[in-house]
Order: C-alpha cells, then structure tokens, then sequence
C-alpha cells in the first residue's frame, strides 16, 4: 500500500495500514489567484475585499488585519452598500492551476488549502472581532444575509477550483472556536453560518472533491453542529480536544490532528527528540480504529527549507516512517 492509498483510507472513513503523517503521503494545493490574502511573501497589502493586512514578525510573518485602520464594514444593517463582492470573471482558472499545481507529487494525495477565511472569519476581518460578536446577538439575520452572500461567492470559486485544480480534498478554513470553547452558541452557529456551510460542502463534493473543515481551537465543542450539517471530516483537531472521544462519538467521521502545536512543534526550543516523541504520542494515543491522520498546521509546512534533512518537518517525516514499522 502506498502512503497516498493510506492516507486516503485514514481520511475517508476506514482503517489504515498504519497511522499516516499528512506529509508523508500527501501535499497541500493553493492558489496564486485567490485574493482572500495578501499575496505571500509581501510585508503587507489590500485582499480583494479590501481589508489591509500586515506580516507580523511574532507570528513567523503570518498575516493579521492592520491595526488602526476602519473596517470595510461599519454598521452590519449597511453591510449590502459596504461590501463589495470580489469580480473573478476575468481569472484565467485553466493557466494558473497549471502554473500552481506544476510542481506538485502526481504520488501524493492533494489537499485544496487555498480558501483561507471562511465565512465567519471573513465576516469579522470585514468588521471587526467584537463588532461581529455583537452583531450577532443584536442582528443575526443581518448576518445570516451576509454569510449566505459570501457562501455564494466563495462556492462560486469552489467550482472552479474543482473544474481547473481538480484536488482529492478541499478545505474551508473557519474557526468558529478558541482555545476553551466555542465563539458562538448552536442556535447562533444553525442561525448564521450553518446553512452556508452545509451549501459550500455540498458545493464541494459536486465539483469532485471530499470535503474537510478546518477550525482551530476547541472544536469538540462545536462538533455536533458540524456533524448535523454533515462535515464528516475535521482538522486540525488540536491536543485540547479529546480527541478519543470525539472519534468514538462520531464513527462516521475522520480526524486530522492531535499535534502539540503550542508546546512542542512551534516551540522553538524543542529539541529533535521532543518532535519525534511528539510524533509518537499522536500514533499511540489516537490510531486505534483508523480515521485518524497526524496532522497539524504548523508555522513550518509553508516553508521549503524546513522539509531538507535534519530540520523540523522532515524530522517529523522521518520519525513517522520509522514508527509505522
């Protein structure tokens, strides 16, 4: 069996020949044309719905919204004259996937990672995090508006990806929690986002890709609500979580994660035994009954110098290629 075959077994539903690290038999996709950030690489820029972003050196150069600049949106009553829906009719699909996807591993299974922001985060980088979590609790239907207008375009796009990258994997990424629960209740979550969410997964597996849901944080809180609009898998499933029970709560849905991102991995004190003993601890303590694939979105996977011999994920390659055995 191939890692590719083995990581798909993990990934849709079954039980491996043994637990797969991500890397070791798949590869993430992105777009150089989808403008929902900066482009890579730039110290700061506009997206394509016209929020700035800078690169924050704290965050190994990863984006945040520029501090001290006004929201596109002001008031969420006003957000249809706000917002401006991104004109994608002009995109070339067919030459960039194959500029994008040329240097790709045919061996390896793919993974659509380039839709950051999904609908929730999308909502607040527009107006802000607390001008968000107001807006729902005064106007949820305001926001439910928006959201579905986003899910439209953003499963607009879906298509497209599906038609000209053709991935095995497409994932939305949305955190809908933090590190100790979730952002929002269940009513709040089947009032604004859940019907959106549920049309993009659908979306998604139309256009020939499986879909998977990315949300950090403690997840295990929200997974109920994932599982009723039918998300069936979920990364990056972070060692907060219980992710034991969460398999044996839900046998019909497949987990990536349980790495300790926080204490070891982006730890830069870490030493090449802590990542290996990392590796270890996931495959020892959730591979029983397959669905389970090691996984974790670290500062590292980006970064192609970190794949070359001794340093930090071709450390963890390595070590999960000699546990399985």
């Amino acid at each position: 069996m191939t890692e590719r075959e083995n990581v798909q077994i993990a990934l849709d539903g079954g039980i491996p020949e043994h637990t797969p690290l991500f890397w070791n038999g798949g590869q993430l996709m992105v777009s150089s044309v989808i403008g929902n950030m900066p482009v890579p690489g730039t110290k700061e820029g506009y997206d394509w719905w016209g929020v700035h972003w800078t690169a924050c050196e704290e965050a190994a150069g990863a984006f945040a919204p520029t501090a001290g600049r006004p929201p596109v949106i002001t008031d969420i009553t006003r957000w249809r004259e706000q917002v401006k829906v991104p004109d994608i009719s002009g995109i070339d699909w067919e030459a960039a996937a194959a500029r994008d996807t040329a240097h790709l591993d045919p061996d390896k299974v793919t993974n659509f990672y380039g839709l950051a922001n999904g609908v929730f985060e999308r909502i607040h980088f527009l107006m802000g995090f607390e001008e968000t979590m107001i807006a729902l609790a005064e106007e949820p239907e305001e926001v439910a508006a928006l959201a579905e207008t986003i899910g439209d375009f953003y499963c607009r796009i879906i298509e497209k990806v599906g038609q000209y990258y053709r991935p095995d994997y497409f994932t939305l990424l949305d955190d809908y929690c933090h590190q100790h629960g979730a952002f929002m209740s269940a009513s709040t979550f089947h009032t604004c986002f859940g019907p959106v969410l549920k049309k993009i997964r659908d979306t998604a597996e139309e256009s020939g890709m499986k879909f998977i849901l990315h949300c950090c944080g403690r997840s295990e809180t929200m997974l109920e609500c994932f599982h009723q609009v039918g998300i069936r898998r979920l990364e990056p499933c972070q060692p907060i979580n219980d992710i034991c029970a969460m398999k044996a709560k839900y046998p019909d849905m497949s987990f990536m994660g349980g790495l300790d991102l926080q204490g070891v991995i982006d730890n830069p004190e870490a030493s090449e035994e802590d990542l290996r003993a990392e590796v270890r601890r996931c495959i020892d303590s959730y591979s029983e009954g397959g669905r389970y694939v090691v996984f974790g979105v670290t500062l590292s996977m980006h970064d192609p110098a970190a794949y070359a011999p001794g340093q930090k994920m071709a450390i963890l390659m390595d070590e999960a290629g000699k546990y399985k055995r």
